[in-house]
Formats: structure tokens, sequence, C-alpha cells
């Protein structure tokens, strides 16, 4: 009998580490469907457009939250000079996210960066971090609480169609270096 118990303990404990997990939460911002269920407030000539996960703001120039440039239908960030801009506000838990755009090539010129304070921005993603594809950009990034900016680096125009934020939700430590 003892055996047994003590059998069944050791199963418990080793099986608990598997029902504690970390959540994946995807937040899909598609801002022509947005727009249409009245998801999404935009204010300030159409520089701030406002959601529920977070706040986006344009500068440069030439950045508003229009029609696209492409075809002229389509709700999104419009990027028309080199040096425009979309920042976000902080996005907590923040792991990954998929960007699409027009126009619908490989664009490497629309720069992804990062920062956990808001102010300090540093270099633009490359490598393993970021992937550049026909129409799309994949970035992943360590699990933290980040604001996010996208820049257009080049005379292209450029427009932001959706973003889908994956944010991890867990009781996880966050480190921060020093």
């Amino acid at each position: 009998m003892k055996n047994f118990l003590e059998t069944r303990l050791w199963v418990i404990l080793m099986a608990m580490p598997i029902m504690v997990h970390a959540e994946r939460i995807s937040t899909p911002h598609n801002f022509q469907t947005m727009v249409t269920k009245s998801e999404i407030t935009v204010t300030n000539s159409y520089k701030t457009a406002e959601t529920a996960l977070t706040t986006y703001n344009c500068s440069g120039t030439n950045c508003t939250f229009a029609k696209d440039h492409y075809s002229g239908t389509l709700w999104s960030f419009k990027m028309l000079d080199n040096g425009s801009t979309v920042t976000t506000t902080r996005i907590n838990e923040l792991a990954e996210f998929q960007l699409a755009h027009y126009p619908p090539t490989k664009y490497e010129d629309l720069k992804v960066y990062v920062s956990t304070d808001g102010v300090s921005w540093g270099l633009p993603l490359s490598g393993d971090a970021i992937t550049y594809s026909a129409g799309t950009i994949n970035v992943t990034v360590p699990r933290n609480n980040y604001y996010v900016r996208f820049r257009n680096n080049a005379s292209t125009d450029v427009s932001i169609l959706s973003i889908i934020w994956y944010q991890d939700h867990c009781n996880c430590f966050i480190y921060e270096a020093e």
C-alpha cells in the first residue's frame, strides 16, 4: 500500500509542470475590418488611431490613417514619404507580430524598431528577429513589454494594411538587463 501511494504521489508531482503553461494570445488588427466594426477611433487629423490593445501615432510629413495608396480602397497607415513613422503605445508581453503591407512586394525599406521605454529606440531589427517577404513582415522578439515603431526609409510609398500581435501571457519573470 505504501509503495502504491508513493508511486501515485510521484506521478502527480511529475505531471504538475505540464499543467502550468504560458498562453499565447493573438490580436488581429485588420484596419479595414476594424473601421467597419467601429473598433478603432481616429483623431488628430487622421494622425492617431486608438484600439483596445494600443494607440498608433503617425508622424512625419505625409503619414496618416487613410485609404491605402495602392488601390485606394482599404483603410491603412499610409506612409508616403521617407521618414514617415507609425509608433504604438506599450504592448505588454509582446513576443511576435506579423504585418501586411502594400506594395505586395518584398519591401525592406519599412524598418521596424522596438523599445522598452518608448524613448530609446536603437537600431532597426535585423537578422533572425525579422523576415521580409512579399507583402509581409514577420517579427519575433524576446517576450517583453514593448513600444513598436515602423519607419519608411525610402521615397517609395507604403501602406500598412494589418498587423497580428502575439502576446505570451504567463506568470513568467521578465528579465530586464541593467
